[in-house]
């Protein structure tokens, strides 16, 4: 017996309790016109997830650099205070 088409119905992101995160791809086969089945795919995509954080990470720094540069641009020691506390993640005191 043999599938004439396999069509991607549907593709979701599964997080579990302890940080894994999955993507699932769901696709309905038919043959002769007639739904003959469902296939589940489940890929592990943890280090491309971390790899996605830690660059969102990376882009919030280097804006909040550049933002303080602008603001500051002769403070280095205030600027270099704000980027740590932003890197962990600590509201940044405003300044009156």
């Amino acid at each position: 017996m043999r599938c004439n088409e396999i069509l991607a119905v549907d593709v979701d992101l599964l997080s579990f309790k302890d940080e894994h995160v999955f993507e699932r791809y769901s696709s309905l086969m038919i043959m002769g016109g007639n739904r003959i089945g469902l296939v589940w795919s489940f890929i592990d995509i943890n280090e491309r997830k971390r790899a996605e954080d830690a660059l969102q990470e990376s882009e919030e720094k280097l804006l909040t650099m550049r933002f303080i540069e602008l603001v500051h641009p002769d403070d280095q020691v205030y600027n270099k205070d704000i980027v740590e506390r932003r890197s962990q993640r600590e509201p940044v005191p405003r300044q009156v």
